[in-house]
């Protein structure tokens, strides 16, 4: 885990706070394909910060979280039902007051988006991110929830035993507390 959290700007252990709606994008063929997708932010209260000048023990935390996506093709959605999780399912699935670890980077302006992908746009804005507020991303393996043993879940990528982030001596339940003793290590 150090050396992913070395190549994120963010390194933080913290609370969940809640979810809200997140930045919707699109992006466009300009001959009828369109391909949405779909994010929330998390809200995250900040109890140790490493790498990072954005975040302080104590503040808010704003955290994008891919949440899915839709395919239209004429205006037309493509299969019976979009694919994405609601706010409220995420809540329900990972509720205030559960202990997470965020290795991010800040989310690229809406301009950036459009300049390094033709066709692509904002169609909404993220929805409970105060202006001025650094709203970040995780890297790929860089959002891990404290599940109800005290071990991992993953937020964003699927396999966590695979990252050889835990050593075998280490019981699952203690997973959590492991990575976060590690990210508390970090300067």
């Amino acid at each position: 885990m150090s050396e992913a959290a070395r190549k994120a700007s963010s390194a933080l252990i913290g609370e969940v706070v809640g979810w809200s709606d997140g930045q919707t994008t699109v992006e466009s063929d300009g001959a009828g394909y369109e391909d949405f997708s779909y994010n929330a932010v998390l809200a995250v209260k900040v109890q140790t910060a490493r790498r990072n000048t954005a975040q302080r023990p104590g503040e808010i935390a704003y955290v994008t979280v891919y949440r899915g996506g839709e395919l239209r093709i004429d205006g037309q959605p493509q299969g019976s039902e979009p694919a994405f999780a609601s706010v409220e399912e995420l809540s329900a699935a990972v509720p205030p007051g559960t202990r997470v670890i965020v290795l991010a980077n800040p989310v690229p302006p809406a301009s950036q988006l459009q300049t390094d992908t033709p066709g692509a746009a904002v169609v909404s804005e993220a929805q409970g991110v105060p202006q001025g507020a650094t709203l970040i991303q995780p890297t790929p393996q860089g959002l891990l929830f404290q599940d109800e043993t005290g071990g991992i879940d993953s937020g964003v990528a699927d396999g966590e035993s695979g990252w050889g982030w835990i050593p075998g001596n280490v019981p699952a339940p203690n997973s959590f507390a492991y990575l976060a003793a590690e990210v508390g290590r970090l300067r």
